[in-house]
């Protein structure tokens, strides 16, 4: 009688847990900012669309919506009757600082101008946005918020300390303004990661391990728990619960870039096991270039690399060696990883095992334009934009065989003082 008892007691304990996993909620939010910036808008619908996605192949009921209102963004979830802002996993990707994420759905105004505040609900008079404030809400609810946004992890007092400070187990967000094109790809392999049961830390050092046109990217902080995993459970992907919660017809959004991007890539982790320290504040890669060459490609030659180092906390950077064919970085590339002053791993990143000699000549006989980066940016159809700053780099993508010149250019959006950055691609033929 008591085995009976007990096989009925962990049977109801068995389903209790299924039926909690299931009643957990991810919203992930995006938009399409239609700011006429050169030939294409900023437009963030794709990460909320693939993190929903991934959010749900986690387990959760996962939502997404690409055309938040203020009062979205305010309101409750109707399953539960509990703020949307308490769910267990929150994802933002849109304009940023340090203060907010803002959104407004292709310049429509009215509701549409609104956004995430890192005080209380907040409507600006002088703006019209009307913003959902972290403080308004029990952040002891979430899980993991992400603010997928330039600066929301800027100085010593911002939204994504915020959001833990108010109870929220952990936080992502960016340092620095990042290029749009690159952090569509980085969020992608984050929350892939994710979703495959990795840590938030894991999921992140996953993401960095790649190069990007923009290594701003890789200016991500984790406050809060490094060591959370999400994951609650084994899926399928035809049973994965993801919602539309958009009102209206909305525009297509079908390609996962990432994922056939990534199965393109060839991505080779070494563990290194050596004591190889790295001094972040005074950046020596002597030691590093020694272990490639010793352990790694005998031939590799680091004039051959432009060096980025990137750091994401105290003690601790990415360091990317960017391979280059004349005046055109190309997307193969050595990317290290600094934990606590020490090199941890090492990954190579290749599209082809080695560059063809054709393909070398085809670069160098490349002819190469003085483009007037400020006069293109001036393509800018918006006057709630202006420029706050600017590079252009050329680039030569090996696995299309095609030259660019890209502009990197950071924004600023007068009305809410937040930043976005483009990147735009100038094919040289």
């Amino acid at each position: 009688m008591k085995k009976l008892i007990c096989l009925i007691v962990s049977l109801i304990l068995m389903s209790s847990s299924v039926v909690f996993a299931a009643d957990q909620y991810s919203y992930s939010i995006g938009t399409n900012y239609d700011s006429g910036i050169f030939d294409s808008d900023i437009d963030t619908s794709q990460d909320a669309i693939d993190a929903a996605t991934d959010f749900g192949i986690a387990g959760y009921t996962s939502y997404y919506n690409i055309k938040p209102t203020y009062q979205y963004l305010r309101g409750d979830n109707p399953n539960t009757n509990d703020p949307r802002m308490e769910s267990e996993i929150l994802f933002f990707s849109g304009h940023g600082n340090y203060q907010c994420v803002s959104f407004n759905y292709k310049k429509k105004g009215g509701d549409y101008k609104t956004g995430i505040y890192y005080g209380k609900d907040y409507d600006s008079s002088s703006t019209g946005y009307k913003y959902a404030g972290i403080k308004s809400y029990d952040m002891s609810k979430v899980d993991l918020v992400t603010f997928a946004a330039c600066k929301t992890a800027d100085g010593s007092d911002n939204i994504t300390k915020r959001a833990v400070s108010e109870g929220a187990d952990t936080a992502v967000g960016w340092k620095k303004s990042v290029g749009a094109t690159s952090h569509t790809k980085w969020l992608g392999r984050y929350t892939n990661e994710l979703a495959r049961g990795k840590t938030v830390q894991e999921a992140v050092d996953y993401a960095n391990s790649f190069s990007y046109t923009d290594n701003n990217v890789k200016s991500v902080i984790i406050e809060g728990n490094k060591n959370l995993k999400i994951k609650l459970s084994d899926i399928s992907f035809s049973k994965i619960n993801v919602q539309n919660d958009n009102v209206g017809k909305d525009e297509v959004y079908l390609k996962n870039i990432n994922k056939k991007e990534i199965n393109k890539i060839k991505h080779k982790t070494y563990n290194v096991k050596q004591n190889l320290e790295f001094n972040v504040k005074k950046a020596n890669y002597n030691s590093i270039i020694d272990y490639i060459k010793d352990e790694i490609d005998s031939e590799f030659d680091i004039d051959d690399y432009n060096i980025y180092l990137t750091n994401t906390n105290k003690n601790q950077a990415v360091i990317d060696f960017i391979y280059k064919i004349g005046g055109f970085e190309t997307n193969n590339s050595y990317t290290v990883l600094i934990k606590n002053s020490k090199v941890k791993k090492i990954f190579h990143n290749t599209i082809e095992n080695e560059v063809k000699s054709e393909i070398k000549n085809n670069i160098m006989n490349i002819k190469t334009y003085n483009l007037n980066a400020k006069a293109v940016a001036q393509k800018i159809e918006d006057n709630d934009y202006t420029i706050e700053e600017q590079e252009s780099k050329y680039y030569y993508d090996l696995q299309t065989n095609k030259a660019y010149m890209i502009i990197l250019t950071t924004l600023k959006h007068k009305p809410t003082k937040t930043f976005v950055k483009s990147e735009y691609f100038y094919e040289i033929k």
